[in-house]
């Protein structure tokens, strides 16, 4: 546990925060692949329920400036967050390990980032490679107006909860599935960053929860941006304000829509409409209540380091894996590119590197950004390093890799501990993943503003 006094009055030398938003659509002007599930293949999407978007929170503060940049996506492409972080560095002077990606996650979104699980021809890779030109210069259009919109501002912080999901780890007979489990850990912390102008009024709200955005299923082939865009869009529509979602470490997590209270529902617009409502009815009335104002001391800490994998796979693993008749095809098409990697004399990864950014608003407010699938016990048990502080922990971030068990996981099995090869890593991850990925969040406290890479 991290214990430390912190003094609230503002100073005499404290210098002023200016903070712009913008956000925009990101349905592209032609029709692909989307992200989510690789049972729906390379099929394009047909309409649009509701815009998918992306939106940008510039922050400046004398000569620190930090950027936050989240979008309606599955994932995110590590070649679009170098490009713009690149040109956002060569443009504005943002540090790049001062920009923050996040994605919403949401599964009825345009494909962001390619998995070697969906099968996509040639055609399919030149159209992708169309939407990534088009996702960097709608980014780069809405950081420009971001940094125009900069301008004196204040920050409050809020706290609520909201039950909007289930555990999905459920044990049946000796393997654990994906099934509501009433009893699995949930995380429904629900923070509110809000941000007002010099007239008091609000100029906008950054709100995050740990879930899966996954309400309309693998048989939708309309865009949408699931919940958080419902949710966003009624606050947007009550206070006239520009409202952000973060995704949550919501790895293990999926929406509370069942049938017969022990199977999950596909989901419907009707749904959607619920969890809007009821999501941005609990952001409006948490506004109503007690907000502490920050003493904004802005700067980010990015380190990268490396998590481990349970064993050294060798050639003959693979060929198991092939010759296994219980493997599926995409496991299949997985070990077949493994041993070729391998045979060719190209070394499988020892190691997993892994994105942590700490982004501080005041001396008391951090946001810890995670790059993968975050479960969410490793996202609470962050936030209990210090208890006296504003903990928001956020998974999902920077170029999500694959799903980040929590330590009991790896023991129990199930879909988060094995679904490596949907993300092509050489293998399954060490057992020790979350400590390494706690005892590192407990040096962030500490760290300077700089960049962190350790071997």
């Amino acid at each position: 546990m991290i214990v430390k006094k912190y003094i609230k009055e503002k100073t005499a030398m404290q210098e002023e925060i200016y903070i712009g938003v913008a956000q925009a659509d990101i349905v592209p002007p032609f029709s692909l692949f989307m992200g989510g599930y690789a049972a729906r293949g390379n099929k394009h999407f047909e309409d649009i329920y509701d815009s998918p978007s992306a939106g940008i929170v510039s922050l400046r503060q004398g000569k620190r400036k930090v950027m936050i940049v989240r979008a309606d996506l599955s994932a995110m492409d590590a070649n679009i967050i170098q490009e713009v972080s690149e040109k956002l560095e060569e443009k504005y002077q943002i540090p790049q390990d001062c920009i923050l990606f996040n994605v919403s996650h949401t599964h009825s979104a345009p494909l962001g980032s390619p998995m070697d699980s969906i099968l996509l021809t040639d055609e399919d890779h030149k159209l992708y490679r169309k939407f990534v030109s088009f996702l960097i210069d709608r980014l780069l259009q809405i950081s420009n107006k971001a940094i125009k919109d900069e301008e004196p501002c204040s920050i409050y912080l809020a706290k609520t909860s909201f039950d909007l999901g289930l555990n999905r780890r459920k044990k049946i007979g000796q393997e654990i599935r994906n099934a509501p489990e009433k009893n699995g850990f949930i995380d429904n912390d629900l923070p509110l960053v809000v941000i007002k102008n010099r007239q008091h009024n609000i100029k906008s709200i950054i709100f995050s929860c740990a879930c899966h955005p996954v309400t309309l299923g693998s048989g939708n082939f309309k865009l949408s941006a699931d919940f958080p865009g419902y949710a966003a869009a009624y606050i947007q529509r009550h206070l006239d304000c520009t409202t952000f979602f973060l995704q949550g470490c919501g790895g293990d997590i999926r929406p509370k829509i069942l049938e017969n209270g022990d199977c999950w529902r596909k989901g419907t617009l009707d749904d959607l409409e619920i969890q809007g409502k009821k999501l941005g009815q609990t952001v409006i009335k948490a506004l109503s209540g007690k907000m502490e104002k920050l003493y904004p001391c802005i700067n980010s800490i990015k380190s990268a380091f490396a998590l481990k994998y349970e064993k050294k796979m060798s050639v003959d693993d693979y060929e198991m894996v092939l010759n296994d008749p219980q493997s599926n095809l995409i496991k299949k098409k997985w070990a077949a590119n493994m041993k070729k990697l391998l045979k060719k004399g190209l070394k499988s990864q020892a190691k997993h590197h892994f994105i942590l950014q700490k982004i501080s608003l005041s001396e008391n407010t951090h946001i810890f950004a995670m790059s993968g699938e975050v479960v969410a016990e490793i996202g609470k048990k962050i936030k209990n390093l210090a208890p006296n502080m504003n903990i928001i922990t956020l998974g999902y971030s920077h170029a999500s890799s694959c799903y980040i068990p929590s330590k009991k996981m790896f023991s129990e099995g199930g879909y988060e501990v094995e679904s490596y090869y949907h993300f092509s890593l050489p293998g399954k991850l060490s057992s020790d993943t979350e400590d390494i990925i706690i005892n590192s969040c407990k040096n962030l406290f500490t760290q300077s503003n700089k960049f962190i890479y350790k071997n």
